[in-house]
This record gives structure tokens, C-alpha cells and sequence, in this order.
């Protein structure tokens, strides 16, 4: 199962995404570059803003230097320091500004083998150097949905995607199937070898469900009715439980 094709991708399709990246996927043998996330635009008006406090800051110094003889020579000459100093404080705020915005902004470029993914630096991330995938939904009292995806690594690293990339949610579903296509077969061997499958708090084996919270408890494969799944939490129901068995929260399960 992908999602991808069933998606209406809008960020920048195979066709849109810089050269640059595609020399990237090509070199780290990534494949093709499929498509790519990138952050909101309000990334984009921070460096305007940074661009104009930097402009500013070189009229006040060129003026300055150009009307010192004419009209501040006869200034106090701590006073017509001040000039200079106020331009160079307006060359800092502008330095400033824009380096914090190149540094914020992100890429994140999704190829049939891995992702390229830009945050300050570049970074590589194969689809079989993923451990485990978290996936977090929260809504505010406002009823706006907040996203985050979260990905950890073989070495130990992890990266999380959210609302400040535009399309979050058509990444994390690609998210959600390359992970389940690369771990599913390997899991499925594990299980059926007899080894415990550890998803955090839960626990799956050959014998039944083992969930951790207050305690640990056990339900056996034989006693179990059915499960619900969600974006919010995962239920399991009990075979003559009127109410849940037990309810874990999706931000707790890998």
C-alpha cells in the first residue's frame, strides 16, 4: 500500500525541484526525487525583513560619510558617533535576522530509496536507517489540528516534521508507508519466529497483547474481540467487556 498515489501532492512535484537536489539523490544513490516540502513563506518574510534592516543600516553609514564635512563636522564628536553606531546596530539586527531565517528554513525532499532533508545542513536519511516512525495529532482549544511526525534513527539521531513544513500531512503519509514497507517483512519474521514485538507500552506475541501503564497486563489472543484504530489513540476490546480493555494514545506507540 502507498499513499502517494493517492494523494493530491501539492508541493513541488519531480519536475520543480532544484537540480541541485535531484546531483544529491543521484550521487547518495537515493533514486528519483519524487517530490518536495518545504517551509511556509513566513520564513520568507523574515529574510524581507532582514533585507531591509541591512539596507537601512548602509543608507545611515553612507550618508554619514557623505554628509559628515557638510553638516556634522560641527557636532559634539560623541554625538556623530552615535550615527555610525546606529547603522552598524541596524547592519547587526539585519546580519541577524537573516541568518536565523537561513538556519530555520527547512527542505525536505522525498526519493524512492530515502530523503534529503535540509535544516541548517544537509542530511541523508535512507528508508532502512529508520527505527521507528512516531506520529503525534494535537487539537487546541480553538479546534486547530497540530501535526508532527517523528523519526528515529539507526544512529541514534531523530528528526521531526510539523506544521511549519507546508503539506505536512502528505509527508508523513509517505512517511507512514515507506516505514511499514521496509520494517513490516522483517517484523512479520521476528513474530512468527516467536520473538515479542515491542511498540513502547505494547507488546505483541504468538500468546497475546501485553500493555504497560498502571502495571502490566495480558490478554490473550483467544480473548480478544476486536481493536480500534484511529488518529488519536488504539482501543482494544475484550471478548464480553462492555467498555475498552485497554486505550493507548497514538503519541505512544511507534
Amino acid at each position: 500500500m502507498h499513499r502517494q498515489g493517492s494523494l493530491v501532492v501539492q508541493s513541488s512535484p519531480a519536475q520543480q525541484i532544484p537540480l541541485h537536489y535531484q546531483r544529491v539523490a543521484f550521487v547518495h544513490r537515493l533514486g528519483k526525487a519524487q517530490v518536495m516540502y518545504a517551509s511556509r513563506n513566513n520564513l520568507s518574510l523574515s529574510r524581507l525583513f532582514g533585507f531591509l534592516a541591512l539596507l537601512i543600516g548602509c543608507l545611515i553609514i553612507v550618508l554619514y560619510l557623505f554628509t559628515y564635512t557638510l553638516f556634522l563636522s560641527w557636532w559634539p564628536l560623541w554625538q556623530a558617533s552615535l550615527i555610525p553606531l546606529i547603522g552598524m546596530a541596524w547592519l547587526g539586527v539585519g546580519a541577524w535576522i537573516t541568518l536565523t531565517s537561513a538556519r530555520s528554513r527547512k527542505h525536505c525532499v522525498v526519493c524512492s530509496e530515502g530523503l534529503i532533508c535540509i535544516r541548517g545542513k544537509m542530511h541523508i536519511m535512507r528508508w532502512d536507517q529508520i527505527m521507528a516512525l512516531w506520529k503525534d495529532f494535537t487539537t487546541d482549544n480553538k479546534g486547530r489540528v497540530s501535526h508532527s511526525y517523528t523519526l528515529h534513527l539507526t544512529d541514534g539521531e531523530s528528526w521531526t516534521f510539523a506544521d511549519d513544513l507546508v503539506n505536512v500531512e502528505e509527508l508523513g503519509a509517505i512517511l507512514e508507508d515507506e516505514v511499514t514497507n521496509h520494517l513490516l517483512p522483517h517484523v512479520l519474521v521476528a513474530y512468527r519466529t516467536g520473538i515479542p514485538i515491542h511498540f513502547d507500552a505494547i507488546t505483541l506475541s504468538v500468546h497475546g497483547i501485553s500493555v504497560q501503564g498502571e502495571g502490566q497486563r495480558f490478554l490473550p489472543w483467544s480473548h480478544v474481540q476486536h481493536l480500534h484504530l484511529d488518529e488519536a489513540s488504539l482501543s482494544i476490546y475484550k471478548i464480553g467487556g462492555f467498555w475498552d480493555w485497554a486505550t493507548i494514545p497514538i503519541s505512544d506507540i511507534p
